[in-house]
């Protein structure tokens, strides 16, 4: 099953009312009564490794995100958009965020789970240093600490 046709899938397993939950490895499963057909548990039992993947690249890349989130916040109420402008359009930053982020959307979240982390980690270090660089041009920072 391609990632596309994962992703359907639990689209249409939401819209049934079935929750799906990675606990370590193993898969969770939760519906309403009569919801899990045995046709439906045989589709899960043989596409459960293609499952499993999409669902832990989704919480890498929503861990990635709040990462993103975090680093953002160290701007300060202050930054905003002028901000985000600057660094994705006026600094050196930008185009390595483009990337880092393409690199992400082009592994997506079925892809290999080894190179989306390193994917995603890139994306998170580009943010870093373009929120580094804002806050250097902006004397947010001085002397290497931030004021």
């Amino acid at each position: 099953m391609s990632e596309p046709v994962v992703q359907e899938f639990l689209t249409e397993l939401e819209i049934l009312g079935v929750s799906l939950e990675l606990s370590g490895k193993r898969l969770k499963c939760e519906a309403p009564e009569g919801v899990l057909t045995p046709e439906l548990r045989a589709v899960l039992a043989e596409h459960k490794p293609e499952i499993i993947g999409v669902l832990q690249g989704k919480a890498l890349i929503l861990l990635t995100l709040h990462q993103i989130s975090d680093v953002w916040g160290e701007i300060g109420p202050c930054g905003g958009s002028i901000a985000w402008e600057w660094i994705l359009r006026g600094s050196p930053h930008g185009p390595k965020i483009r990337a880092a982020e393409d690199r992400v959307n082009a592994i997506g979240s079925n892809g290999n789970p080894v190179a989306l982390a390193a994917a995603c980690d890139a994306w998170v270090s580009a943010w870093r240093d373009g929120i580094e660089g804002w806050k250097k041009a902006n004397g947010m920072t001085r002397a290497g600490k931030d004021r």
